[in-house]
C-alpha cells in the first residue's frame, strides 16, 4: 500500500485523473506544483522515504530490501543489493500491474489455469484456458520443468534467482490476500521456469507438425502448435558505429504479434552486476540490453523437430516394432480440473524416438504419427542461456551464452558498444541422416531415420560484422540479412538448417530497411526513431505509376465522372506513400488498393503483381481492374464515411478496451486481418506492402472503427553512445488494471503519436522523472 504524506493524498487522486499533466510535465513534482522534498512515499512497514529531488541521488537499498521506484510512465525501476532481491522486487512489481496475467501463465504451464480462471478464460493470444492447459500436459511442460529445476540445466545462480522471484510473488500475495484467486495452488520455486515457457514453448514442435500436414496428416491431437502460426512478424536491425553520427552502434528490437504485448513487462534492474532494461516473461529476461550489448529476436529458425510415421500393430494400436523388437507406447491418463463443471479426461500417447518422449499428433488407419524435438528434455536451458546473455559484455560473450544449445528457434541479432554485430540462426537443431525428406513424415520403425546428435552453434547459419555496416531481418530470407558480399549463401547449409521454409525469400519490409541503411552514413537518433515507426507502404511508386498508366490510356473513363472521383485519383497520384493517422490520400489508397484485390481473383492477381513489380505495359483486363477499382473504391467511401475527405485514423484505431479509441497509422494497404494473409501475397510483387510498424486490424466493429490486433507491442531502439540512450514503444500502458493511470496512457501518448519514449536508463535521468517509491523488506 502506498500513502503519500504532506498532502499526497491528494497528490494520488489529481494524478489518477490527469494523465496529461503527467506526461506533459513529465515530472510528478511540478505537475502538482508542489517541491517534491515534501513527496513522500511510505514502504509497507509505513516508513516513510523522501523521494529524491533533482539535487539528490537515488538511494542505494540497504541489505534485506528492494526499491521500486516508478517512473511517470509507470515502469519499475528497481534497485537491489543482490540479483535474487532483484528477481525479487520484479515479481513484486509485476504483480502490482498484472498480477492475474503472471498467474494465468504459471498455471496453464501446469495445466491448471482451467481450474482457477474457467475454461473459457482468454490466455495469451486469444487462446482459452482449456486449450492451454490440455497443450501444457501433452508436451509434459510442468513434469519435465519440475525436474530441470533441480538439474544441470540451470545454474546455481539463476536457480537462486528465481527463488526469489517466487518469493517476491509469495509476498506480495500475502500482503494482498483480497487478490488472491480461489484455488490458487501453493507457489514453488520451480514455478518460476513456467512464465516464460507457456508463450514460446509451441515453436518447438511446429516444424514436426508442419512436416505432419505437408504428408496430408490432420493434427487430431492438442496442440497451440498444431496450427500454422498466423501472429507473427518482427524486426531487427543492428548499424555500425561509422553508419551513425554518434559513432556508436544501434540496435532495433520490434517483435510483432497480438498487439496487447501483455506478455511482455517493461522493466529497469539495477541489481549488481545486473544492470538490464527492457521487457521480460515472468523472470525471463527476453528482450533487454546491459550497458555494453543489446539484441534482437524475429521469428526464423532451423529446423528443430520432425514428423515420424510409425505402422502399428493392427490388433494393438499402442504396439509398433522398431528394428524388429516390439514397442509399447507410453500412455497417459491426464484429468483437467475445471472450475464450476465437470474434470475434463484425455489420454496421450507416447513413443520414445531420438531419446525423448514423442508425442502421436495423429492416427491414419494403422499408423500413427508423431512429433520428436530435441527442446522435449531440455527445460531451463533456454533461461539459463537468456541469463547468461544479459550478463554479456561482447557478441563473443553471446555465442558462449547460446553455445548450450538452449535458445529458443529465433533468429539473434546482437550488437555491442565495441562495434561488433553477430546474427545466429539459433536453434536446438537434431544432425539428421541424409536420405530424406525431412519436410514430410519420415519413416519411424528403425533407428535409420534417427539424429546423430545436435548441431553445435558453429554449424548453424550465422554473419559476424559485415563490411556494409549493418545487417537486418525481418522474418525474411537469409540472403537478405546483408547484401552483396557479405550476403548469406544458403548453399553453404544443409537445408534443414538454413530452412527457408520457416521465412519468405523476401519481404517488403525487408527491402524497405535495406533501402534506408544503405543511404545512411550519418544516421541520426531520429533517423533510427523516423525509421523504427516507419509508416511507408513498400512499392508504392509501382502502383501509382500502374494508375497513371491506366488512367491515361483510358482518359474517358474519368474524364467524363463527377468531380469527386477526379479528385479521388489526383490525391492517389499524388501520395507520398506514408500511411500517417492523419494522411486522408492513405485512405483513399487503401481502398482503392483493397477493392482491386476484392474484384480480382487470384488468377488476375498474379500477373497485375508481376506486371506492376517490373513496370511493364498493363493488359487491358488489367486497366479495366484498375479503374473499375477506383469508382468502387469512391462509391464504398462515401456509401461508408459520407466523403472520400477521410483520414486514415479516422477507420483505423487503437484501444485498450474498445471504448477509449485513438487514430493509429501504418498497417497494409488491403484488407489483411493476420500476418498469414500477408504471408501468401509477399512474393508476388510486394502486395501486402506491411509497414515496419506492421499493424494488422480487426474487421469493423459497431462504431465502424477497425481496432488494431497485431502489430509492434515491444519496440527498443538502443544506441551505444556516451552516454548509453535507449528508447522503448509498448502499447496500451504499464498496468493491465483499468482504475490506473498506467492503463492505456501509452495507447494515446506514444502508438497514436508515433512516439518512443526513453528509458531512463541512468538513474541520473530518472530523477526528473521519479512517480512513486515502494521499498520492500524481502524474504527466503
Amino acid at each position: 500500500m502506498l500513502t503519500f504524506f504532506s498532502g499526497g493524498l491528494f497528490a494520488v487522486s489529481q494524478l489518477n485523473s490527469d494523465r496529461g499533466c503527467l506526461h506533459q510535465i513529465g515530472r510528478l513534482s511540478k505537475c502538482l506544483k508542489i517541491p517534491t522534498a515534501f513527496l513522500l512515499v511510505s514502504t509497507l512497514a509505513f516508513i516513510a522515504l523522501e523521494i529524491p529531488s533533482a539535487a539528490a541521488e537515488i538511494k542505494v537499498p540497504n541489505a534485506g530490501q528492494v526499491f521500486i521506484y516508478r517512473d511517470d510512465w509507470g515502469v519499475p525501476h528497481i534497485f537491489a543489493p543482490s540479483e535474487r532481491d532483484g528477481f525479487f522486487g520484479l515479481a513484486y512489481a509485476q504483480a502490482q500491474d498484472q498480477l492475474p496475467e503472471i498467474l494465468s501463465m504459471l498455471l496453464a504451464f501446469q495445466g491448471k489455469s482451467s481450474s482457477v480462471y474457467g475454461p473459457d478464460h482468454i490466455i495469451f493470444f486469444e487462446e482459452t484456458a482449456l486449450d492451454v492447459d490440455l497443450d501444457s500436459l501433452f508436451w509434459l511442460r510442468a513434469e519435465q520443468a519440475k525436474i530441470a529445476f533441480v538439474s544441470d540445466n540451470i545454474s546455481s545462480e539463476l536457480r537462486d534467482n528465481y527463488v526469489g522471484y517466487i518469493n517476491g510473488l509469495k509476498k506480495y500475495l500475502v500482503d494482498h490476500p483480497d487478490e488472491i484467486p480461489p484455488g490458487l495452488p501453493e507457489l514453488e520455486p520451480w514455478h518460476a521456469l513456467a512464465l516464460g515457457h507457456s508463450i514460446l514453448a509451441p515453436g518447438y514442435a511446429s516444424d514436426g507438425l508442419g512436416d505432419c500436414r505437408a504428408g496430408g496428416v490432420e493434427i487430431a491431437q492438442f496442440s497451440r502448435a498444431g496450427s500454422p502460426a498466423k501472429q507473427v512478424a518482427s524486426n531487427e536491425w543492428v548499424l555500425a558505429p561509422w553508419r551513425t553520427a554518434t559513432q556508436s552502434t544501434m540496435v532495433l528490437s520490434d517483435p510483432h504479434g497480438g498487439v496487447n504485448g501483455s506478455v511482455f513487462y517493461e522493466f529497469r534492474m539495477h541489481a549488481d552486476p545486473l544492470n538490464i532494461a527492457g521487457f521480460t516473461m515472468g523472470p525471463l529476461m527476453l528482450l533487454t540490453h546491459n550497458d555494453n550489448l543489446s539484441w534482437g529476436l524475429t521469428t526464423g529458425a532451423p529446423d528443430v523437430s520432425d514428423c515420424y510415421e510409425i505402422n502399428v500393430d493392427s490388433s494393438n494400436p499402442k504396439r509398433y516394432q522398431f528394428d524388429g523388437e516390439t514397442k509399447e507406447m507410453v500412455v497417459r491418463e491426464v484429468t483437467v480440473q475445471i472450475r464450476g463443471s465437470e474434470p475434463v479426461t484425455k489420454s496421450f500417447e507416447y513413443t520414445e524416438h531420438n531419446g525423448v518422449m514423442s508425442p502421436v499428433v495423429s492416427r491414419r488407419e494403422n499408423k500413427a504419427y508423431v512429433v520428436s524435438t530435441p527442446y522435449m528434455n531440455s527445460a531451463g536451458m533456454l533461461d539459463e542461456a537468456i541469463y547468461r546473455l544479459n550478463k554479456s559484455r561482447t557478441v563473443e560473450d553471446v555465442r558462449k551464452a547460446l553455445s548450450n544449445n538452449g535458445m529458443y528457434p529465433q533468429n539473434v541479432m546482437v550488437g555491442d558498444r565495441f562495434g561488433d554485430s553477430l546474427f545466429v540462426r539459433a536453434g536446438r537443431t537434431p544432425i539428421r541422416p541424409d536420405g530424406y525428406d525431412w519436410q514430410r513424415p519420415v519413416p519411424g520403425n528403425s533407428a535409420s531415420s534417427a539424429w546423430k546428435g545436435l548441431h553445435s552453434i558453429d554449424d548453424l547459419v550465422q554473419l559476424k560484422n559485415p563490411a556494409q555496416g549493418f545487417m537486418q531481418n525481418s522474418n525474411s530470407s537469409l540472403e537478405l540479412v546483408a547484401t552483396g558480399k557479405d550476403a548469406i549463401n544458403l548453399a553453404d547449409y544443409p537445408e534443414y538448417i538454413s530452412n527457408p521454409h520457416r521465412t519468405h525469400r523476401s519481404y517488403s519490409r525487408a527491402r524497405r530497411i535495406n533501402e534506408v541503411l544503405l543511404k545512411a552514413f550519418s544516421f541520426t537518433i531520429e533517423d533510427a526513431m523516423e525509421l523504427a515507426l516507419d509508416e511507408k507502404w513498400p512499392n508504392t511508386e509501382l502502383w501509382i505509376q500502374a494508375f497513371s498508366q491506366a488512367l491515361n490510356r483510358r482518359p474517358a473513363t474519368i474524364s467524363n465522372r463527377a468531380p469527386v472521383y477526379r479528385k479521388f485519383a489526383s490525391l492517389v497520384l499524388a501520395f507520398d506513400g506514408y500511411a500517417n493517422k492523419d494522411s486522408i490520400a492513405a485512405l483513399n489508397f487503401y481502398y482503392w488498393r483493397d477493392e482491386i484485390q476484392r474484384q480480382a481473383s487470384t488468377a488476375d492477381l498474379k500477373p497485375l503483381w508481376k506486371t506492376v513489380e517490373t513496370k511493364a505495359t498493363l493488359s487491358d483486363p488489367m486497366v479495366d481492374l484498375i479503374l473499375g477499382s477506383l469508382e468502387a473504391a469512391v462509391d464504398r467511401m462515401v456509401q461508408e464515411f459520407g466523403t472520400t475527405k477521410t483520414s486514415y485514423g479516422k477507420l483505423f484505431r487503437i484501444s485498450r478496451d474498445g471504448e477509449r479509441t485513438w487514430p493509429l497509422g501504418g498497417g497494409t494497404p488491403i484488407n489483411a486481418t493476420n500476418f498469414g494473409d500477408c504471408g501468401m501475397i509477399e512474393d508476388a510483387g510486394f502486395s501486402c506492402g506491411l509497414t515496419q510498424r506492421a499493424y494488422l486490424f480487426k474487421e469493423p466493429n459497431e462504431n465502424g472503427f477497425r481496432i488494431a490486433a497485431y502489430g509492434s507491442y515491444a519496440l527498443r531502439l538502443v544506441v551505444f553512445s556516451d552516454p548509453l540512450k535507449s528508447f522503448t514503444a509498448h502499447n496500451f500502458g504499464q498496468s493491465s488494471r483499468r482504475e490506473s493511470a498506467h492503463y492505456d496512457d501509452k495507447a494515446e501518448l506514444l502508438s497514436s503519436e508515433r512516439k518512443l519514449k526513453p528509458t531512463y536508463f541512468h538513474p541520473s535521468d530518472l530523477l526528473e522523472h521519479i512517480e512513486s517509491l515502494t521499498v520492500i523488506e524481502t524474504v527466503d
